[in-house]
């Protein structure tokens, strides 16, 4: 029996032609022994075949992309962490968005940056060497070179900060744990080098002390007739504290006793008496009106005496030097001393101010009381 090959109906052996499909018919009998119908059900095996494949692959796909999609998900949560600097909700985000792409590129760097700054938690939590912190801390912010975005520019900035505060404490320490003159220029320097506005006044308090410490350092050197050695001194608290009107008073002070005491302590001596008498005369009674002086106790527990005078005097007077004592609530003298007034110059009717700062001293300031022994100064 024989078969159109084109649509399946049978036909005859003498037909050139199908009665049906009018299709031409092959020459070769064999051709038409086998009918298209057969061959359509012999082609759906291996269409089946590949429309299951297809199915598999777009099912995988599916999956994929599913997962692409959490692990996007997963690393903008991650983004929005660190931003808030939440570095490990961000890191648990990030490890997940890894573990449904592991090729996930961005957020491998960003995990490793998350892991840096987590880190760094941790350490600030853990560590109280100071110095080990500062070094860490310098060495994250050259790994974060290798980093861009707004989460690394906070991160960065919350390391400067850190990095601040240590440095505020390091310095602190080191003044809490000084006394002398001349441990504090380096921790000057230390506080100058650092930019914040609780440096700047840890600074200035800083030189505060030098003024204080090199103030009574030179009076008692003044006061032995060191006068080369105290003006030494004075300089090197100046070249610190250059604006300090009361160093740069004390120079010149000093320097004018050790031009009078080279030229003849004694010509000074009755210098000075005559010309508190010629000013007792002008003025009847003296040329310096006292107008305070007082003994009182600063924040570090040093004992300050601190006064201001008057020139009643007709003409500028100079040098102006104060002699007191302190006794205690039993009249006892415990200390005396000799400081000098600033400014150098005093024209009529103008005031100048004297103190000095006792730091070793243990009596209570409640128990002190300042008495004037003399006051003497220098005519032109």
């Amino acid at each position: 029996m024989a078969f159109c090959p084109y649509c399946g109906n049978k036909v005859k052996n003498d037909e050139l032609f199908c009665v049906c499909c009018g299709e031409e018919l092959p020459s070769d009998f064999d051709q038409r022994k086998v009918s298209r119908k057969t061959n359509v059900k012999l082609l759906l095996l291996p269409l089946s075949i590949i429309v299951f494949a297809l199915l598999i692959s777009i099912g995988i796909q599916f999956y994929l992309n599913s997962r692409m999609n959490l692990a996007t998900s997963a690393y903008h949560n991650a983004e929005d962490h660190l931003i808030n600097q939440e570095y490990e909700l961000a890191f648990e985000e990030l490890e997940n968005a890894i573990s449904l792409h592991e090729h996930f590129s961005s957020a491998i760097d960003l995990h490793h940056f998350s892991k840096i700054a987590l880190s760094h938690e941790e350490l600030m939590k853990q560590e109280d060497d100071h110095q080990l912190l500062l070094q860490k801390i310098n060495q994250t912010i050259n790994e974060l070179q290798a980093y861009t975005g707004e989460a690394v520019d906070l991160f960065q900035d919350k390391l400067v900060r850190d990095r601040t505060a240590i440095q505020l404490e390091i310095v602190k320490e080191k003044l809490n744990n000084t006394s002398n003159l001349k441990s504090l220029p380096p921790i000057l320097w230390e506080a100058e080098g650092i930019q914040d506005p609780e440096a700047f006044e840890i600074a200035s308090s800083i030189r505060e002390q030098i003024v204080a410490h090199t103030s009574s350092e030179a009076n008692k050197l003044a006061r032995e007739k060191q006068f080369s050695k105290a003006l030494e001194l004075v300089e090197n608290g100046l070249y610190y504290v250059p604006n300090s009107e009361k160093l740069a008073s004390l120079s010149t002070s000093i320097a004018n006793e050790k031009t009078a005491f080279e030229t003849a302590q004694e010509e000074r001596m009755e210098q000075a008496v005559s010309a508190y008498q010629a000013e007792q005369e002008i003025n009847l009674n003296d040329a310096i009106e006292l107008i305070d002086i007082e003994v009182s106790e600063n924040s570090r527990g040093n004992i300050i005496v601190a006064g201001e005078i008057k020139s009643v005097a007709t003409v500028p007077i100079h040098t102006i030097a104060i002699s007191y004592h302190i006794e205690n609530s039993t009249d006892e003298q415990i200390e005396t001393n000799e400081t000098y007034v600033y400014p150098t110059t005093l024209y009529p009717g103008e005031t100048g101010k004297f103190d000095y700062t006792y730091f070793n001293l243990e009596e209570s300031v409640q128990d002190l009381e300042v008495v004037i022994d003399t006051i003497t100064w220098f005519l032109d």
